[in-house]
């Protein structure tokens, strides 16, 4: 597959998820609507992403659209650890310090460990451990993220396209999963199940494409 396919899979899957998200409406709870906060802003990250690679020139803006990557995946991991872990004082406490920038806890990797033991499977742990030292590196002024504009003997971006692929395809894939733990969030059932459909169409592509 070409950036370019990627590119307009990830189009035609946000028109998707815009369907099967209209009319839907969050039961009114703090931790439904704490979780669907999370889950808004990971898709809104997830699009952002897919936009800055899809600009005229896409690997001038492969550093920025990676720094969000950090973003999305952290959104996306709170939010399910709301909705399947958190304690009802946690998510009180949480909702009422909402001005304060001290850190969330757990942290991140405690909330992966959490998750994973409710499904008995590394799997959030996994996602985390194998991208986090990345992730931060282009969030915060890292390595990665200075290599991404340094040519041989000029600044200049250097991402291949084989690299912007993988950006958008995972892009996409988390907001179409987002989009499925929103559905589950908002009681559509149904929904959900078409976009976990084209969730294992996307798996399969790649897999493919390897």
């Amino acid at each position: 597959m070409t950036l370019r396919r990627v590119q307009c899979d990830a189009r035609h899957d946000l028109l998707l998820i815009a369907r099967l998200c209209e009319d839907t409406h969050v039961v009114h709870t703090e931790r439904n609507i704490l979780a669907s906060a999370l889950l808004s802003q990971s898709h809104w990250h997830t699009v952002a992403i897919c936009h800055l690679l899809s600009e005229e020139d896409p690997a001038l803006f492969y550093g920025s659209a990676c720094a969000l990557v950090r973003s999305a995946v952290e959104c996306y991991v709170r939010a399910t650890w709301v909705k399947e872990v958190a304690s009802d004082s946690q998510i009180s406490s949480r909702l009422d310090a909402a001005n304060d920038d001290r850190p969330w806890k757990p942290d991140i990797h405690a909330m992966a460990s959490q998750l994973d033991a409710t499904v008995h499977a590394p799997l959030m742990s996994n996602l985390v451990s194998s991208t986090w030292n990345a992730l931060c590196s282009y969030s915060h002024g890292g390595l990665r993220a200075a290599v991404t504009q340094v040519g041989e003997d000029s600044l200049e971006p250097t991402a291949s396209e084989d690299e912007m692929k993988s950006v958008v395809v995972f892009a996409n894939q988390l907001q179409l999963i987002v989009a499925y733990t929103t559905l589950l969030i908002c009681e559509k059932p149904l929904r959900a199940r078409r976009a976990e459909r084209r969730i294992r169409h996307r798996v399969l592509e790649v897999n493919k494409d390897r």
